[in-house]
């Protein structure tokens, strides 16, 4: 009987550790952002146009800072770009398509995107940053409508898709007058 309470003593404490031992390295604040893979970017579209011309500048306007999650082919939308066939035959059984448009006054010289999960907004957020050099005229009716295009692993239809634009100018002569 003695010999099976000392076991006892024994088993007690050492289950007491394991459990605590099992409990340790468990986090139970919220999960932190994660950066998430970008399959694939594609290189940014743009058309210029006049922006005395109404029609094409209201159809741009309506178009601009637009995020679209396209999860299958017949989602691609009527945008004033246009798709290449290269865009109608892509295979989005696993993957999304998230395209972003925006209109400007410059010249997109250089672009790098970020695409992250946020699980304390519980969204995606897809940033794009744009290196531009142009010095711009104000008087000067040009504009550029960008679609801007990333393939990344499927995300839910209905998903928060926050966007996030970063400028900076590249290329800058510190001489120009």
């Amino acid at each position: 009987m003695r010999y099976q309470n000392m076991k006892l003593s024994y088993i007690i404490p050492i289950a007491a550790c394991l459990v605590g031992m099992a409990s340790c390295g468990k986090d139970d604040g919220p999960k932190a952002d994660k950066q998430l893979i970008i399959a694939q970017q594609y290189m940014p579209v743009s058309m210029t146009f006049d922006s005395t011309d109404e029609a094409i500048m209201q159809k741009c306007r309506d178009w601009n800072r637009k995020v679209v999650v396209v999860n299958s082919n017949d989602q691609l939308p009527d945008d004033p770009i246009g798709f290449s066939a290269s865009f109608q035959h892509l295979n989005l059984q696993y993957q999304t398509l998230l395209l972003a448009y925006r209109m400007q006054v410059w010249n997109v010289e250089s672009y790098t995107n970020t695409f992250i999960r946020s699980y304390s907004e519980n969204c995606y957020k897809w940033t794009v940053s744009t290196g531009i050099c142009d010095f711009f005229d104000e008087e000067d009716t040009t504009r550029n409508f960008t679609r801007y295009a990333i393939l990344v692993s499927k995300i839910p239809d209905g998903a928060d898709v926050k966007m996030y634009w970063n400028e900076s100018i590249s290329g800058w002569d510190w001489d120009w007058d």
